[in-house]
């Protein structure tokens, strides 16, 4: 419902459904399907996402760094205890884990509670997790799909400090001069 909403009055859409390409392609139809509906262009929105990116050569330190981040952006779509979109049986039931334990004081935060019971599964589906080739595709992708901003949320809080840069220095030198 925020989606047709927002399609009928805004000239621009900022997404936070995911990184998973069903997901987007989901959400972006949604909101073209309420502007032809509204008697409105569906090409003239503009369209864009949140995406937590974490780029590290190894897929598992990956998802367990933006595991906070994760979380905090998946609660969007449970956030009134529904899962809101396509998501698998597995998804729907960790998402309702993470509504069910999400706490403010821990937001975005690496180690929070509410992304202590994450899957790989969710993690993939809800951010993108890995090495720099895997990152370029993912983020490819999405803008293949029709996405053309992308705000990436490189971490958490409470990263070491050092893993953290290193993990946004990987994305800005190596990863996003790919998708020029």
């Amino acid at each position: 419902k925020v989606i047709e909403l927002a399609a009928r009055l805004a000239d621009r859409i900022t997404f936070a459904v995911g990184a998973d390409i069903t997901r987007v392609a989901w959400a972006i139809e949604t909101a073209r399907q309420a502007r032809r509906d509204a008697g409105l262009d569906p090409a003239a929105l503009v369209l864009g996402a949140y995406v937590p990116v974490l780029v590290h050569p190894e897929r598992e330190t990956a998802r367990r760094m933006i595991a906070g981040g994760v979380a905090s952006f998946a609660r969007f779509s449970v956030m009134h205890g529904q899962v809101a979109g396509p998501a698998s049986e597995s998804q729907q039931t960790t998402l309702r884990g993470v509504h069910d334990a999400y706490d403010m004081h821990h937001h975005f935060t690496f180690g929070s509670p509410q992304s202590q019971g994450l899957t790989d599964e969710v993690i993939d589906a809800f951010g993108i997790a890995g090495p720099v080739g895997y990152c370029q595709e993912r983020l490819a992708a999405l803008v293949d799909a029709g996405l053309t901003k992308l705000f990436l949320m490189a971490g958490s809080g409470g990263l070491d400090r050092d893993e953290g840069a290193a993990a946004r220095r990987r994305l800005v030198d190596e990863v996003l001069p790919a998708l020029r």
